[in-house]
């Protein structure tokens, strides 16, 4: 089984964003498409997940966070959908599971 990771894009949290918030830096949120091929003899299939990498940049270090779920559907546009709606609602990695729980329920 090969597995293969594909940046989708990313997003920010300005300190704009986040003048309500106890947080006083930028924070970038980056978007992972994760793909599974497995080969049997009469066909090659593909398993799509998601992965999220949150970095907050502090005075002298960056913070680092990351979540995935390997397994969230065959259907590659479907995947990509899913990817866009994270990335326009900045969707952090605490989040992932049960954002994307709900969004692949909903579609079924």
């Amino acid at each position: 089984m090969k597995c293969s990771k594909t940046y989708y894009g990313g997003t920010y949290f300005t300190l704009s964003d986040l003048e309500n918030s106890s947080i006083n830096h930028e924070v970038e949120l980056e978007y992972y498409s994760l793909e599974k091929r497995s080969h049997n003899k009469s066909n090659v299939s593909s398993t799509y997940g998601i992965e999220i990498v949150k970095k907050e940049y502090l005075e002298n270090t960056t913070k680092v966070e990351r979540k995935n779920v390997e397994y969230v559907t065959k259907d590659k546009n479907q995947a990509e959908t899913i990817l866009e709606l994270l990335k326009r609602n900045k969707v952090t990695p605490m989040s992932l599971d049960d954002i994307v729980y709900d969004l692949v329920k909903i579609t079924e």
